[in-house]
């Protein structure tokens, strides 16, 4: 049934090694029971959890049934644990808020057995080892013996050839231990039965064989009587659906403790309520921010958004339509940086930090400026409400910082960071704005189209790839048409041979890099970079927002 060859275990701890077993070579038959016993820390408890397929082996082979176990997976122990080992243990593992009658029948509900099968199977159980008297009591009242009796009938339902039993006196009095004992003596008859113990001279009259342990070896085997040995046939067990075992053992639940499920019920009400709250609260949300996008995002009655209807390239002919328009006010080409929302933290003295956020801008009708209008790209100028001589406010003034610029375009939210020093403040009366010089809203607008296009530059040749995201572009008069300038790592480009050189849909030719060429920049001729970045939509500022259908 049973046999170890040479098993050994060993326990690692930080690098530390401990011996639990030690080459055991045994073998146990049905209709035996054995008591293993030994002093503390020999070996008897991994002994047994390596049998019964607790705890795994290092060295040697365990057999069941002749078949090698050395190969077995996580799956193949928990089938093994499942359906040919049943445990007895010193605390019981009982179910206490279950008469003793489920207590046995879950055993069986687990193997899929039918209403009246395990009612009737279950009450054979309990008969036999001498419970039929408490059969509706909750296992909660039973004595200290009657509790290892009912863990005894949970094993017996479970119907497997082995049973492991880890000290199974040793939390009952003398007469209840003899009883137990008796009990598993009784059922060892067609099983093989395993007893830790280290009471050896309470179990000796019940075990037909002794083992004991010292230091990981065996170091006495002894036949204390003949055991009958049975011819044993491996028993196939009916596989049943998970899902009507689980909804039985639901149903024992609620069964046996109304009062815990009607209380838990209540709580998952509860949650479920608060769950309904928070997600109308994100809609909300939601819905708040939608709102907020109105202004952030440069959405305004005035503004109109214009496009060709062809989606080609809108030109200056379009350019000067539009502006002289009598209904419209300016056209912005621009359109990109309009529709974008700026946000950035100041930190100041006592650890207090001020966040900034909203619409950007070129107009630069300002009055009461403290500082200057911005000149340079890299100069802004910031409208926001603040109080009179505030002087973390005031003190913004000719510091750099890091902004981040958002901006929606055809549902894609991008994100650009960029450094810009404040060289202006204006105290607004109630919403934040950056303000920029004209080139400087122009070169804001490139770079976020830039980041808008996400383009790479691809070189391919001899069936090898390399691609890079281009960050910047400069346009330099020496090159036409689809000349570029590129510092490619490690010289991977040979013009000597064929190759493929390419951005977006756009085949380039690849000139030998002058002095002075920046790593991840692309050189380009202003042919290609307008053709790059062609201007396919304007803002038009209305005189009225009343004359939109109009326009």
């Amino acid at each position: 049934m049973i046999k170890l060859v040479n098993i050994s275990k060993y326990y690692h701890n930080e690098g530390i090694v401990a011996l639990g077993l030690r080459k055991i070579n045994l073998e146990f038959k049905i209709g035996e029971f054995v008591a293993i016993t030994g002093e503390s820390g020999s070996g008897k408890s991994t002994l047994l959890n390596v049998i019964s397929g607790i705890d795994t082996y290092e060295e040697g082979e365990l057999y069941i049934n002749g078949e090698e176990t050395s190969h077995y997976n996580d799956d193949d122990w928990e089938s093994y644990r499942q359906n040919r080992v049943a445990f007895i243990f010193q605390n019981y593992n009982l179910i206490d808020s279950y008469t003793v009658l489920k207590n046995v029948e879950v055993a069986l509900v687990i193997q899929g057995m039918n209403l009246k099968e395990r009612r009737s199977r279950a009450r054979e159980i309990i008969a036999r080892v001498g419970l039929e008297g408490h059969i509706h009591h909750r296992a909660s009242k039973l004595s200290g013996g009657e509790k290892q009796r009912l863990a005894i009938a949970r094993a017996l339902a479970k119907d497997t050839d082995i049973i492991v039993a880890d000290e199974p006196t040793g939390n009952l009095d003398s007469e209840s231990g003899k009883q137990v004992l008796q009990l598993l003596h009784d059922v060892a008859k067609d099983k093989v039965v395993l007893v830790v113990s280290h009471n050896i001279e309470q179990i000796t009259p019940y075990a037909s064989r002794k083992i004991r342990l010292f230091d990981g070896e065996i170091v006495e085997d002894t036949q204390i009587r003949p055991a009958e040995y049975l011819q044993h046939t491996v028993k196939k067990k009916q596989q049943y659906p998970s899902a009507l075992k689980s909804a039985t053992i639901a149903l024992y639940n609620f069964i046996s403790q109304p009062k815990k499920t009607v209380f838990m019920l209540l709580v998952s009400l509860i949650i479920i309520a608060f769950i309904f709250f928070v997600y109308g609260s994100i809609l909300s949300y939601r819905s708040n921010i939608a709102g907020e996008e109105d202004f952030y995002y440069g959405v305004y009655p005035e503004r109109v958004i214009v496009r060709r209807k062809d989606g080609n390239t809108l030109t200056d002919t379009d350019y000067q339509v539009l502006k002289n328009n009598r209904l419209v006010e300016n056209v912005v080409k621009e359109d990109l940086a309009i529709s974008s929302q700026f946000s950035f933290a100041a930190s100041f003295d006592h650890n207090k930090y001020l966040h900034f956020s909203g619409n950007v801008t070129f107009d630069q009708d300002f009055d009461d400026i403290i500082g200057r209008l911005p000149a340079a790209n890299n100069e802004v100028l910031i409208s926001t409400p603040f109080y009179d001589n505030d002087k973390n406010i005031l003190s913004m003034r000719d510091e750099t910082y890091y902004i981040s610029f958002q901006v929606n375009y055809k549902d894609t939210y991008i994100d650009m960071r960029r450094d810009y020093k404040i060289v202006g403040i204006h105290q607004s009366v109630d919403s934040s704005s950056l303000v920029f010089s004209s080139e400087g809203f122009s070169e804001l607008d490139l770079n976020l189209w830039i980041k808008v296009m996400d383009y790479y530059i691809i070189f391919e040749q001899d069936g090898a790839t390399h691609k890079d995201r281009i960050e910047k572009f400069v346009i330099d008069e020496r090159l036409q048409d689809n000349q570029v300038y590129y510092n490619f790592p490690r010289d991977i480009i040979d013009s000597e041979r064929p190759y493929s050189l390419s951005i977006g849909d756009h085949e380039l030719q690849w000139m030998e890099p002058q002095r002075g060429v920046v790593n991840y920049y692309l050189y380009l001729s202003d042919e290609l970079f307008h053709t790059l970045f062609q201007e396919k939509q304007y803002t038009v500022n209305l005189k009225n927002g009343e004359n939109t259908d109009k326009y």
